[in-house]
């Protein structure tokens, strides 16, 4: 496929680059957005750039030709530069010529922008040749060489610099400049000294057109006569088709001017033309010219041993010299040939952008050509087969050719010249054949290896059968696992050799990283079973030689009652095999062995060996706990591993495993797997009995006393354990260790046995009463070794008793001991949260002191006293550091109820039950749970983390079981249809749960979810991830009945229709869009907003020229030049380019503006829209409304006005707020916008913003609905003739339906979709809708009543009446469905028929009032003339001879007695008179005029060579028109040349002098010269330039303007011209839109005559009364 490369720039930053991809991807496949289509992103992520690739140049061309294009990321606006990458070697090409249309030729545009060549008369020359420059010469230099010669500025002349001729072109302002300086450079030194040259370059008459569609670019008939028209005669066409140019040469220079002045279209392409130079052989583009740069160097691949070949050959340097003649440099260092342009190639005459861009393919191309003369054979050839042919190859190619062996791929190559490589082909395969033939003569088995451990043989049996196309029966697999291999033995060698050499590419074969190589042919067997007896080598070799052949070697295994006998023959092997073999009697197993495997063979019923089972063994829990605590397991481990046993000793019993090790090693046999048990076991309990135990019976007391000397003698030699309920003291460790201990330990336990009984002897016994929470206390203080360690001290909680034993003096130590602690202590009464109270009392005092305090070193307890919790301490820093502890440990929390539902559930009770079983026991409370209905909550209150860790736990499940409502937003009603109808397998396992209620809202592109949240929040994940995974978009068709057609019968065919399509079509309702209006929002810093259906708008204070909306309002003057107030901050602040800006919009434009656009000069905002200012309230809000349909137009989001007519304009702020926001609102209720989303008014003087806060007041809670009535009033103007002669000059009101738009939306899950429903939707409004413009000249002559009527039909039948009233050229143009355009099609030619009839009586009305005045005179008073028509009535009747006839006076009906010449009503009598102007004419028809014969209208063929005929010919040649006449004919005319004498003679009279004459040209069509020759010029007929500087006839001075642009041809190619006599009388300047001449003075209401172009220097004279011309002569020329 075809690609066309756009490269786009933006400043979007990489962190965004996955967003950047699919923002631009969006962006460019968007017709909408950018008139473009499919394409591809390239964007690295790395850069500010991407390459887009689109599928054709049409939709690249029209991306370029957008304006701008601009993605948003992250809310902020990024401006692109777009162009074609080739564009930046060719930038300068953008100061070639613009064009102007070819095919359906159009006229030239006079004002388009001349090139900046010089464009000299044909006498002067001001260019000058500098030749022979340095090469690396820069311009600057040669402007200062210049400069240094001619003592001239840099001003007053241009160069440009042409490097791959080494020549620069100088050209001068001032011709005589350039003498100078030929004159000068040939004496100057530096000239001399760098031997630079000075010519004068000849004026061309040559042009190259660049760029030219392909339907011209090999048409020289086409090209010469598109230039002939817009130059001139041409004299050559050289076209140049694989550049897509020609070179034009014209007869003359003057040819090359009118070219370059004008923009060119050839076949409606755009062309580039330039001056071309014959003596440089190039164009000269005018300063700017195209700097050629290299092609980028391009890799070209090679085979790798052709490479090798020509590096060892020494070959590469003949290619390089090749190569060179394509200017090109090769290096072949890497496996890619590298072919780089030679600087040579810009340094060739006459190079252009098409060399160098063909560059790459030529250099390819030949570097191919020459590689082609080399090639390559190669063949499968396995390592075997190499080692049996090597010698063969090498010594038949000996140095003729490269050879290369790929063992890993099996690939033998050889490369050469092509002949070498061809003749040695035969020869190399006849050598592998017969190779190959003894390979397979020697083996059929194959060895799979590298298998997966857990392979299946049935998998190995398809794998081979999918390779060979063989069945299972053509060979045999033996699977050997413990090698990870596999032998297949093929029945025929043949397939064995296939084998090998097709699974060396088979993918499963790469995929698994397996191997296949040959299986030797085996001359060992392994004998098994043997008897003992027959373990006897000499008795073994004697048995295998009588019944197999020699043996070589005979090996026993007596371990394994085996033994591997080698013959000296493989045939031996099968004599064995083939019997049954008893050796001493006993039957004897026989397998083939093969060395290269290190096992046997068994044909396929392999004996499977499996791992025994795991045993246990029972080890001392002292020794276990000894070898834990030392570390020594991982030893044992180690120990265990070379009996390929794996120990764990994680529980009591010591678990051994075989290791699977086990099985792969070579040669392992039944014997072995089966003594592996024993084996281990022996090995683990030699290990273990290394170490043992030793006991002793000891009770609690007598440990306490020999404890620390017993820990002093073992130290850490041995572990030692005292269980405490047995009553048994336990040593471990190594045996020699507790052998040696053992005797010191016995004399130990005795000498304290001893003692213990002797104090037993001595002891009494003693209590005293003491609370729960003191013992704890004083347990803390070290109550247990207070007075003595042997006094024996034990606490009864029951009775809160201490009971001492012990003797005398330490009980009475100890209670004097209590006694003083009791007096020392120290309490507070905490004040803590009564939750938290509630939770300490509901727990043991006791044990929550011990938990909080005692364990955390602080010697304190707490209880409970009168509702308060007193905490009870030794010192005053423990109750502080006890306080402390409670407030930090202790805490409750709240948990809010929303939905009272919840605390009803089950689900909830039982979940409060799973929580307290979790964190509390029995014996420690960590947290309670308590639910209050009354205020709807859930107070947790415990130890901070279970209380933190409950609460989480309670709260998810209250937010998942609390019943919510969703909404999810989608983008359309189409996407809601689509979720709805398409996307129900995603969505309705929600409804069948009816856990979830889903609502599809009908006047919203809402889905609402409602139910608990953990139902609802994965609906709403589903939902949302359906609606972000669709392509959505609006599609709107402004057609006449489009919206009609589709409503009504086009309904049920897009229904159909979209059954069996992958998207979705909605036809936008009313009520879609109809939305409240927002109430105002009024948050602090005084901004107030509100929502207005889709648009947002915002009043606040500020400063307008910081505002960054898309674009801001400047309120200026009808020059938008206004310099004051508001309009001088944003001018100021956007800087000069803005002004000029506008002065340039203003001078180019022939009407005035009511609103421009600009850039935003330095602005932060996109764009300025310039108004004109308005200081009435209704002006306001029209030129408000005016600017919100713009920027709906041009796609502006965001707009920011200020107060407009607040300032310098005087309005009251209040009714110019409701103006403004009136406006917006209309907007929004007629406009319905898709793009303006955001308006502000920004209001400078703070005091304003009450007013406009009251005006959004006053309108909110309004509803946003269509405006009902579909038309609007547009004023337009037509001009005709005289408001005394014509009606059509008159103002009326055009009454124009506004088309109300078909606004689909559309929905799919690719962009394609969208495009495929447009393209529908196209096809569907195609067939039914119809587009008929009606072309007439009457048109022009529409009066209002006619415009009435055409209102009324598009009301009735639904179709757009667009009325252009354009002289000659008007149209009417009809839209809508079919049938209705028929209807009206068929009015409006009746009414055109109507029409002409009038103006036909209207004109010859005219005529005879110039030649008869009727008259009445009433009562004696003054005569009146009767108005044209009346006057018409009466001469026509007087003509035909009738008696009467019907007339108005004073819009009374009477009847005029022609007879009598008087008008009867009744009794009443008007007497009539008729007055012959053509006697009071002073002049007769012309005498040389031939006789007419009672014609009113002849043309007489004038006789070439007469006096008349070469009077006309001087007159049209008087330009050097050189076009052949044909003929010249005049026109006699009576009435006509009567009524332009009497027009002469008044104008004589008038102007008091006879100068008011010219003869001037007129061309025209063949299709208008009759109506000329009857009926004279008519300027309802006027041409394009019907309102450059007037709405009149215009006539020019010069023939060959009229020739050039208006003189239409025929089918014969004839044009015709008039030379015409015209009354120009007094002329002045014009201008466009005047309806009649500009007044002589402001206080006089004479007119001018005429006006004109140009009053000093006249080309063109435009009358505004048809009787001022006489067209006298028709010259018929080519």
């Amino acid at each position: 496929m075809d690609e066309y490369p756009l490269t786009v720039e933006g400043d979007w930053g990489t962190e965004h680059a996955k967003s950047v991809k699919n923002k631009l991807h969006i962006h460019f496949q968007s017709k909408k957005k950018s008139q473009g289509g499919d394409c591809v992103v390239q964007y690295n992520g790395e850069s500010n750039s991407a390459t887009i690739l689109f599928k054709s140049s049409d939709i690249r061309d029209a991306v370029l030709l957008q304006e701008e294009h601009i993605i948003t990321i992250d809310s902020q606006k990024i401006k692109l530069k777009v162009y074609k990458p080739s564009d930046v070697e060719e930038q300068a090409d953008s100061t070639g010529q613009k064009v102007d249309q070819a095919c359906g030729y159009q006229e030239p545009n006079q004002s388009a922008v001349q090139t900046d060549l010089d464009v000299k008369k044909p006498q002067e020359s001001s260019a000058v040749v500098l030749e022979n420059l340095p090469d690396e010469i820069k311009q600057d230099v040669l402007t200062l060489l210049v400069e240094n010669i001619t003592s001239l500025s840099e001003n007053d002349f241009t160069m440009e610099l042409i490097p791959e001729l080494r020549k620069a072109v100088v050209t001068f302002k001032n011709p005589s400049d350039a003498v100078k300086f030929l004159e000068d450079s040939r004496t100057h030194n530096k000239f001399k000294k760098n031997d630079l040259r000075a010519c004068a370059l000849e004026r061309s008459t040559c042009v190259r057109v660049e760029n030219l569609p392909a339907e011209a670019n090999n048409n020289k008939m086409l090209l010469e006569l598109y230039f002939e028209r817009w130059g001139g005669p041409v004299e050559e066409v050289i076209t140049i088709p694989s550049e897509h140019t020609a070179i034009i040469t014209f007869q003359e220079e003057e040819a090359i001017e009118r070219v370059l002045k004008q923009e060119n279209n050839i076949c409606g392409v755009p062309v580039k033309i330039y001056p071309y130079f014959k003596s440089l052989d190039t164009v000269l583009y005018g300063g700017n010219r195209p700097q050629l740069k290299l092609p980028e160097p391009i890799t070209v691949s090679v085979h790798p041993a052709i490479r090798e070949f020509l590096l060892k050959k020494g070959e590469i340097s003949s290619i390089k010299d090749q190569m060179s003649s394509h200017f090109c440099k090769m290096n072949m260092d890497k496996p890619e040939a590298l072919l780089r342009p030679d600087q040579a190639l810009l340094k060739q005459k006459g190079v252009t952008r098409r060399h160098i861009d063909g560059w790459s393919k030529n250099a390819c191309d030949a570097f191919k050509k020459i590689i082609s003369n080399y090639t390559t054979s190669e063949w499968p050839v396995s390592h075997p087969l190499w080692s049996k042919v090597e010698s063969d190859v090498k010594e038949l190619v000996k140095d003729k050719v490269f050879t290369d062996m790929d063992g890993t791929k099996g690939v033998l190559t050889l490369a050469g010249m092509t002949h070498e490589i061809t003749g040695l082909k035969p020869i190399m395969e006849k050598i592998i054949e017969r190779a190959t033939n003894q390979i397979e003569r020697e083996s059929s088995a194959v060895v799979l290896e590298n298998l997966p451990d857990e392979i299946k043989q049935d998998v190995l049996t398809l794998l081979v059968e999918n390779i060979t196309s063989l069945s299972e029966n053509d060979f045999t697999i033996e699977l050997i696992p413990e090698l990870r291999k596999a032998v297949v033995t093929f029945k025929n060698p043949m397939d064995a050799v296939k084998f090998l050499e097709d699974s060396r590419t088979h993918n499963k074969f790469k995929k698994n990283d397996l191997r296949a190589c040959a299986l030797e042919r085996s001359t060992c067997v392994r004998v098994e079973n043997l008897p003992a007896e027959a373990n006897n080598k000499m008795l073994l070799e004697l048995y295998f030689e009588k019944w197999g052949g020699p043996v070589e070697e005979v090996i026993t295994i007596p371990s394994e009652q085996a033994a591997i006998i080698t013959f000296q023959e493989e045939e031996a092997i099968e004599r064995v095999l083939k019997q049954e073999n008893n050796i001493c009697e006993v039957p004897v197993k026989i397998y083939p062995y093969f060395k290269s495997l290190d096992t046997v063979l068994y044909g396929g019923n392999r004996p499977h060996l499996k791992l025994p089972e795991p045993i246990t063994v029972s080890v001392h829990p002292a020794i276990r706990e000894f070898l834990l605590k030392k570390g020594e397991i991982s030893s044992i481990k180690d120990q265990m591993s070379s009996h390929f046993c794996k120990m764990n000793m994680d529980k009591p019993e010591a678990l051994l495993s075989p290791d699977p090790a086990l099985l792969k090693q070579k040669g392992v046999t039944r014997r072995r797997i089966d003594g592996w048990s024993k084996n281990a076991c022996d090995a683990f309990m030699k290990i273990i009995s290394n170490y043992t135990t030793s006991e002793w019976p000891v009770s609690h007391p007598l440990w306490s006393k020999v404890e620390s000397d017993v820990k002093e003698l073992v130290k850490d030699k041995v572990f030692t354990d005292m269980d405490a309920s047995k009553g048994v003291l336990t040593l471990v460790g190594m045996t020699h260790d507790i052998n040696g201990l053992k005797p010191i330990m016995d004399k130990i336990i005795e000498r304290a046995t001893n003692q213990m009984v002797e104090r037993e002897k001595n002891s009494v016994t003693d209590h005293m009463e003491i609370s729960p929470a003191m013992y704890s206390l004083l347990l803390q203080d070290g109550l247990k070794s207070a007075v003595s360690p042997h006094l024996r001290i034990d606490y009864n909680k029951k009775i809160n008793r201490l009971n001492l034993s012990g003797i005398h003096s330490e009980i009475l130590a100890f209670k004097n001991w209590v006694l003083e602690k009791k007096i020392n202590m120290k309490q507070k009464c905490l004040k803590i949260d009564r939750s938290v109270l509630e939770f300490l009392r509901s727990v043991s005092c006791e044990e929550m002191s011990t938990d909080l305090f005692i364990s955390n070193g602080i010697t304190a307890v707490y209880t409970i006293k009168n509702e308060d919790v007193v905490v009870i301490g030794s010192t005053e820093k423990a109750l502080i550091e006890a306080e402390k502890r409670v407030n930090m440990v202790l805490t409750s929390k709240d948990l809010i109820i929303e939905d009272q539902g919840v605390l009803q559930m089950p689900e909830l009770q039982d979940l409060k039950k799973q929580l307290q079983e979790m964190f509390n026991t029995s014996k420690k409370t960590s947290v309670i749970i308590n639910f209050s209905k009354q205020t709807a909550k859930i107070i947790v209150t415990g130890f901070r983390e279970p209380v933190m860790k409950v609460s989480d736990n309670l709260g998810r499940f209250i937010v998942e079981h609390t019943r919510i409502e969703e909404t999810v937003r989608v983008k359309s009603h189409a996407a809601v249809e689509f979720i709805k109808d398409r996307k129900s397998q995603d969505w309705q396992r929600f409804m069948k749960s009816k856990e979830v209620k889903v609502n599809f809202d009908s006047k919203r592109p809402w889905i609402r979810l409602s139910g608990e949240r953990i139902f609802v929040q994965p609906a709403l994940t589903v939902f949302k991830r359906l609606a972000d995974s669709l392509y959505t978009d609006t599609y709107i068709i402004k057609k006449a009945g489009a919206k009609k057609y589709f409503k009504e019968q086009g309904k049920m065919r897009l229904s159909m229709l979209l059954k069996e399509k992958s998207f979705v079509v909605v036809l936008q309702e009313d009520n879609m869009l109809e939305e409240d209006v927002g109430k105002v929002s009024s948050p602090p810093l005084g901004v107030h907003t509100m929502q207005l259906g889709r648009v947002t708008l915002e009043v606040s204070s500020g400063d307008i020229t910081k505002e960054k909306t898309d674009a801001i309002v400047n309120s200026s003057n009808q020059t938008f030049s206004l310099k004051a107030g508001v309009s001088k901050a944003i001018l100021d602040a956007a800087g000069l380019q803005v002004e000029n800006e506008c002065s340039q919009i203003v001078r180019s434009s022939n009407t005035q503006q009511t609103e421009i656009v600009t850039s935003a000069g330095r602005l932060p905002c996109g764009n300025i829209i310039h108004i004109i200012g308005r200081n009435s309230p209704s002006d306001i809000k029209d030129v408000v409304l005016s600017v919100l349909k713009l920027c709906e137009s041009r796609q502006i989001t965001s707009i920011a006005f200020p107060a407009l007519g607040t300032g310098q304009g005087g309005a009251k702020p209040a009714d110019v707020a409701d103006a403004m926001v009136d406006a917006v609102v209309d907007f929004v209720k007629k406009k319905k916008p898709v793009h303006v989303k955001f308006v502000k008014f920004l209001i400078f003087q703070t005091n304003m913003l009450g007013d406009f806060h009251q005006s959004m007041v006053r309108i909110s809670g309004e509803k946003v609905e269509e405006d009902n009535d579909l038309f609007t009033k547009i004023k337009d103007f037509f001009l005709g003739g005289e408001s005394s002669e014509s009606p059509t000059n008159e103002e009326f009101v055009m009454v124009v339906e506004e088309i109300e738009p078909a606004v689909f939306q559309l929905c799919g899950e690719i962009p394609e979709d969208l495009k495929e429903a447009r393209d529908m939707i196209n096809s569907l409004i195609v067939r039914e809708h119809l587009t008929v413009p009606i072309r007439d000249p009457a048109i022009a002559h529409f009066t209002r009543e006619d415009v009435e009527i055409l209102n009324g039909m598009q009301r009735e039948f639904t179709v757009s009446v667009q009325l252009e009233k354009k002289g000659q050229d008007s149209v009417v143009t009809l839209e809508g469905l079919t049938r209705g355009v028929h209807c009206v099609e068929s009015r409006i030619r009746d009414m055109i028929r109507k029409v002409e009839r009038n103006e036909n009586q209207r004109r010859e009305a005219f005529m005879i009032s110039s030649v008869v005045k009727w008259q009445y005179q009433e009562n004696g008073r003054s005569i009146i003339n009767f108005d044209m028509l009346t006057n018409y009535d009466l001469e026509k009747a007087f003509q035909n001879r009738q008696p009467s006839v019907r007339i108005k006076i004073n819009n009374d009906d009477y009847d005029a007695d022609l007879i009598r010449k008087e008008a009867r009503r009744g009794r009443m009598r008007i007497e009539l008179n008729r007055v012959d102007l053509q006697d009071a004419a002073r002049s007769s028809l012309p005498s040389h005029w031939e006789d007419m014969k009672g014609n009113s209208v002849v043309l007489v063929k004038l006789t070439a060579g007469s006096t008349e005929y070469d009077e006309v010919e001087k007159e049209f040649r008087r330009t050097r028109l050189r076009s052949n006449i044909i003929k010249i004919e005049r026109v006699q005319n009576s009435t006509l040349w009567r009524n332009y004498m009497i027009k002469k003679e008044e104008l004589e009279d008038k102007n008091n002098h006879k100068n008011n004459e010219q003869r001037l040209f007129q061309g025209t069509g063949p299709d208008k010269t009759d109506q000329i020759n009857h009926h004279g010029f008519n300027r309802s007929y006027a041409g394009m330039h019907g309102a450059m500087y007037g709405n009149g006839t215009y006539f020019a001075v010069d023939p060959s303007y009229s020739a050039q642009g208006y003189s239409k041809p025929d089918v014969n190619g004839h044009k015709r011209m008039y030379l015409a006599r015209v009354l120009v009388g007094d002329f002045t300047q014009g201008k466009p839109g005047l309806p009649v001449p500009p007044m002589k003075s402001s206080n006089s209401a004479d007119l001018y005559n005429s006006v004109t172009d140009n009053i000093s220097n006249p080309t063109m004279f435009v009358i505004f009364k048809d009787v001022q011309a006489y067209p006298e002569y028709l010259i018929t020329f080519q």
